[in-house]
Parts: structure tokens; C-alpha cells; sequence
């Protein structure tokens, strides 16, 4: 299709795009504090294409580089709240009981780690018996080009 333009064009159609609120930015790297939106009322929406209507969905834009492979800085990502089931190699924001949240990948062996092209980055450290709260499975990234 791509080549003649013939033929049919592939189409996943698993989900449906959804206008969601970009309620703040999340640190890819240490734990961080980011200025919130109060009301999602009030927020700037961004398209997410293939989303689950059934969803609770927030977007959040990234910071620092320690999930670049997936997400550079700058890049949007699309949460959904309402999954936080946690699924080998999946990815996450998750918050300590501070309020400071990050963007990490889960393994079940090592724990919150960067996906990274920079090896200063290491899993993030957590106390025995001291889990984050999961705000949501990050489902989508989008980057500008």
C-alpha cells in the first residue's frame, strides 16, 4: 500500500482517539515535584490515537533522559489510571507518599529501572517493604520529529 497506494491500508482500530488532559510533566530519572493543572477542566487536550474509551487517561510530558529509549525529553505520554496491575516490562508513573512521581519501567527482578541510552542510570532504589504508589501504566508515547 505504501509503495502503489493500491490495496487496502492496515489499520489497527484497537482503540479510539481521545482528547486528554495534559495535567503536568513527569521526571524520567529521580523523583520529582511537578506543578499540577487543579482542575483537568482547565488543561491543554492532546490527541491520543488507540486508546481504551473505557480508560481513565492523563498525559503528561517528559523530563530528563533516563527513559529515552521509549520516550525522550519533550516527548508526551498517555496514563492510564485506572490499570495498574503490574505486567513484566510494562511502564509506569509512580509516586512516593511525598507527592514526587517518575516514569519507570517494572521487572519483576530489578524492580523501577530507566530505559536508557545514558548508563548513569540505575533502578531506582526503594526501602524494604516501601512500594510507590502506582498512578498509572503508561500506554502510549508520542514524540515530536
Amino acid at each position: 500500500w505504501l509503495l502503489s497506494g493500491q490495496g487496502e491500508m492496515y489499520t489497527p482500530n484497537r482503540g479510539v482517539s481521545l482528547d486528554v488532559p495534559l495535567v503536568s510533566w513527569v521526571q524520567a530519572g529521580p523523583l520529582g515535584l511537578a506543578d499540577a493543572v487543579e482542575e483537568f477542566a482547565d488543561a491543554k487536550r492532546v490527541t491520543g490515537p488507540d486508546l481504551d474509551s473505557g480508560g481513565d487517561w492523563i498525559a503528561l510530558s517528559v523530563e530528563g533522559d533516563s527513559m529515552d529509549r521509549i520516550s525522550p525529553p519533550e516527548s508526551i505520554i498517555f496514563v492510564n489510571r485506572k490499570d495498574r496491575r503490574l505486567v513484566a516490562n510494562a511502564c509506569y508513573v509512580i509516586a512516593d507518599h511525598n507527592g514526587a512521581a517518575t516514569y519507570k519501567r517494572w521487572r519483576p527482578d530489578t524492580g523501577w529501572g530507566p530505559v536508557s541510552t545514558n548508563p548513569e542510570h540505575k533502578a531506582l532504589p526503594m526501602a524494604a517493604g516501601a512500594n510507590p504508589i502506582i498512578i498509572g501504566r503508561v500506554r502510549l508515547s508520542m514524540i515530536k520529529m
